[in-house]
């Protein structure tokens, strides 16, 4: 049976024994610096014999003590240095592991943070692409009406060859607006090294995440969403910000950069209400006939839209109010209009009308 045993020794070999023999314990109360104990147990160190020092200290002669120690020899006290460096030694290396643990725990801290900011980031950029891109489709359908407009008027047989010209440019240019609008809410392309079976990937048709089954060489992928399958041309596909991961794994610092999203538009009662009204853009249709005024203001939005110029305005005076109102219902309805308003008390008040231009 084995026995619970607590020993005091001066015997150094005994302190020996403990370091290299299981089932025994070396501790201390009190260091080689003070002589005395200071009754604190400080377990795995063994403690220093200072019999003679301590004799010294209470007035033993000083050629006895001398002698004890020459008797003694130098074997004990060059095992109790030894004891003392291990130990010594033992304990740097548990406070460097300690430290190491501490660091470890840190990182692994600081790694979570960064994942969770990580998170928040893609999803307000989410948030921020998403009303983007609804406001975006909202332009988007005024522009092709526009476009369509543009086009019908390109088809009529009244007009010059030259406004033909300017009308296809028009055309043209507001086509090119809508792929540079919805450009800005596409992600990264997909490379060939990423675009393998099994990767997520959003389709820009479907406006949703997919999944790739396989791919040809002609450039076509077919996908999943649900149980749905199709076939993609691949320049419909784009990488996502982060790649969802199937296993569960440690978190460790991203590397993916997240673009800044789109600034967002200004708001158009914002740009409305800003508008500086010049000669180049206000057109002065007062004391014309209905028909002419309408005719005149046409042709000068399409100046203005061929010109690159955000808004414009028309005076048309007070009267009686039927050309006013003419005016208004006319650019209430035009697809090149995406909002107006009266003049304001300088720009000649209710005697004008402020046209925001789509």
């Amino acid at each position: 049976n084995q026995v619970t045993t607590m020993m005091t020794t001066h015997f150094s070999r005994l302190k020996a024994l403990a370091m290299i023999t299981p089932g025994f314990e070396n501790a201390s109360v009190g260091g080689k610096s003070a002589v005395k104990p200071d009754f604190k147990l400080v377990s795995g160190l063994p403690g220093t014999s200072e019999g003679i020092t301590v004799a010294e200290r209470l007035g033993l002669s000083s050629s006895v003590t001398l002698r004890a120690r020459e008797l003694l020899g130098e074997g004990d006290n060059k095992i109790d240095s030894l004891l003392s460096e291990l130990f010594a030694m033992k304990k740097e290396i548990l406070d460097q592991r300690q430290d190491l643990q501490t660091r470890v725990k840190a990182v692994e801290e600081e790694n979570q943070r960064l994942s969770q900011l990580r998170g928040e980031k893609e999803r307000e950029l989410r948030k921020l692409r998403k009303e983007g891109y609804e406001r975006t489709m909202e332009e988007v359908v005024r522009v092709r009406r526009l476009v369509s407009h543009l086009e019908a008027k390109a088809k009529e047989d009244n007009i010059t060859p030259l406004r033909r010209r300017e009308l296809k440019q028009a055309v043209q240019k507001v086509s090119d607006r809508i792929t540079e609008k919805m450009q800005e809410f596409h992600g990264p392309p997909v490379s060939e090294q990423e675009l393998v079976p099994g990767c997520r990937v959003r389709s820009r048709s479907f406006g949703q995440i997919v999944e790739v089954v396989e791919r040809t060489e002609d450039g076509k992928v077919l996908v999943v969403l649900g149980n749905f399958k199709s076939w993609l041309d691949r320049e419909d596909l784009e990488a996502l910000e982060t790649q969802p991961q199937k296993t569960e794994r440690k978190d460790r610092p991203s590397t993916i950069k997240i673009p800044p999203p789109p600034l967002p538009e200004e708001d158009p009662v914002a740009r409305l209400e800003n508008i500086i009204l010049t000669a180049t853009n206000t057109l002065d249709v007062r004391g014309k006939r209905v028909e002419q005024a309408i005719s005149e203001l046409d042709r000068h939005l399409d100046s203005m839209i061929l010109k690159g110029e955000p808004a414009c305005a028309v005076i048309h005076g007070f009267g009686t109010g039927a050309l006013r109102a003419t005016i208004r219902d006319y650019v209430k309805d035009s697809p090149f209009v995406r909002l107006f308003r009266p003049g304001k008390k300088g720009e000649g008040g209710d005697g004008v009308t402020v046209i925001l231009i789509v």
